[in-house]
């Protein structure tokens, strides 16, 4: 499940993420917010080339979706009473 798509991200812009590898995070996706934890940053997956999203984040479930931009829109700080 990817989150929804905008622009893409590049790990060479310099640009400082907001949350780090282990960061609890509410993501949005097509079936609305989700809880999850980062799990990886600057994320590419096979097939993207050079291209990179902010990113990768594990689910309770164990599925794995990434964030293609850090936004407020599309990733934000989760609740910390969220049973994880």
């Amino acid at each position: 499940m990817a989150l929804l798509r905008d622009a893409e991200y590049n790990a060479e812009d310099n640009t400082v993420l907001r949350f780090s590898v282990g960061s609890l995070v509410d993501c949005r996706c097509h079936i609305g917010w989700v809880t999850g934890k980062v799990v990886r940053l600057h994320y590419n997956q096979p097939g993207w080339g050079q291209r990179t999203v902010p990113y990768q984040v594990r689910l309770p479930t164990g599925q794995l979706i990434y964030a293609p931009r850090d936004t407020d829109e599309v990733i934000r700080a989760g609740n910390a009473g969220t049973a994880w």
